[in-house]
């Protein structure tokens, strides 16, 4: 699954990926949470810290957080200032979401 949500930077959107399943008694389960960063990223990059996720009845609530730089180069090199971030999003299989 895919969760995609846009930050303050121009056309630049934080995603969170994480797979999800059902264990032999029917519960729904989580894992492989990941996150990442697309679209224009020119001068900034983002590094994948720790994630986590609960589920609560049919409800998969995801938290990742990682560290957003901005450089004056590319790729970490030439950093300027770095940005802590944490994304937390929630998901019901059984209704697609909403």
């Amino acid at each position: 699954m895919k969760l995609t949500g846009r930050s303050d930077l121009s056309n630049t959107s934080y995603n969170v990926t994480f797979s999800y399943g059902s264990d032999s008694q029917g519960n729904v389960t989580a894992n492989n949470v990941n996150s990442n960063i697309s679209g224009f990223t020119f001068g900034v990059s983002y590094r994948h810290i720790a994630s986590s996720s609960t589920v609560s009845g049919n409800t998969i609530t995801v938290t990742t957080r990682g560290v957003l730089n901005y450089n004056v180069f590319v790729e970490g090199v030439g950093t300027v200032f770095t940005q802590n971030v944490q994304l937390k999003g929630t998901y019901n299989p059984c209704t697609r979401g909403r």
